[in-house]
């Protein structure tokens, strides 16, 4: 709109006009990029809300949560800074036509229609105008406040799943070095069961791993994008797909866990389904079904998990191609 009323101005040579124009040009452009990373949001929280948190690990809700109050923070901010440059971009036009009405050398007859006329335009801008700029740059201070408020939240946030992550590796440091003292001839069964605890707590590790890179991944969005240099724009491609690839691999131990409480159940089927007496009793047959089934079960989910771990190397490879650190 202000391209074409520059190009209506500048056939007319009207040059002050044209100046006028030529300096709100670029804050229009500001506004429309402020537009265009507002939809992003808005884009961002309709993922988030059709994101389906039942194939994903239930500590996860905790860290989605912290990334819906971070996109309406930044939401909000982003509103504030449009409302602002809107305002400078009146006040700017305002400005102009105040100087242009107080350049005018009205006849007698007109002078106290003009007068009135003056004082009117002089009460619009101020003090009507220049508040509504201070109101709109204060919103705008209050909102980048709010925005600072989440990045401690989510500092916060990382620094507690570091502190879990390092006592769950220190757990299974030490599953490890029970398991070694254990005999396989005397302890098989015993040995079977720490194996199942050393895959609960693997993939509890792996779960945290993939949090605190989503969290990181938030964190560095939250930054890029209040970042008036722009970085957002040449980053945000290595954030999605680094956000993608937690999401695959809490997806896959998600998958994991299905799979160890299946063996488990397993487990308890195949000691039911045999008493070691002689015949089949009516237990002994509902659990030798109710096993067939679970192995059945375990065998589709086997089949899932390997075709999530290929996804996931194919992610793995495509940041390697682009030599973006990866921390799995």
């Amino acid at each position: 709109m202000l391209r074409y009323s520059r190009s209506i101005v500048a056939a007319r040579g009207l040059d002050d006009r044209l100046k006028l124009y030529e300096s709100l040009e670029p804050v229009a452009a500001g506004i429309d990029a402020l537009k265009k990373s507002y939809e992003e949001i808005l884009a961002e929280i309709a993922l988030l809300i059709a994101l389906d948190l039942s194939q994903l690990p239930e500590e996860c809700r905790k860290d989605f949560a912290t990334r819906g109050g971070m996109l309406q923070a930044l939401g909000q901010w982003y509103c504030s800074r449009i409302q602002q440059e809107y305002f400078l971009l009146y006040r700017e036009q305002e400005e102009f036509r105040l100087e242009w009405l107080r350049s005018q050398e009205p006849n007698e007859a007109d002078k106290e229609a003009y007068a009135m006329v003056l004082e009117m335009a002089e009460r619009k801008f101020y003090p009507g105008l220049t508040t509504e700029v201070d109101v709109a740059k204060y919103e705008t201070h209050l909102s980048r406040n709010r925005i600072s408020g989440e990045e401690i939240s989510l500092h916060i946030h990382t620094t507690e799943l570091h502190r879990v992550r390092q006592f769950t590796g220190y757990q299974l440091q030490e599953i490890h070095k029970r398991e070694s003292s254990l005999d396989p001839s005397k302890d098989a069964y015993l040995l079977k069961l720490m194996g199942e605890e050393k895959r609960r707590f693997g993939t509890s590790e792996e779960i945290l791993a993939a949090r605190l890179v989503l969290g990181k991944c938030f964190s560095d969005e939250l930054s890029l994008r209040t970042d008036r240099n722009g970085s957002w724009e040449v980053d945000s491609n290595c954030i999605r797909l680094k956000k993608n690839l937690a999401l695959e691999i809490l997806h896959l131990e998600f998958l994991k866990t299905r799979l160890l409480s299946l063996d488990e159940n397993i487990r308890w089927e195949e000691g039911d389904s045999d008493d070691g007496e002689e015949g089949v009793s009516e237990r002994e047959k509902a659990a030798k079904e109710k096993l067939a089934k679970l192995q059945k079960d375990r065998k589709s989910l086997e089949a899932t998990v390997s075709d999530n771990q290929a996804r996931i190397e194919k992610q793995k490879a495509k940041l390697k191609l682009l030599s973006l650190p990866c921390e799995y």
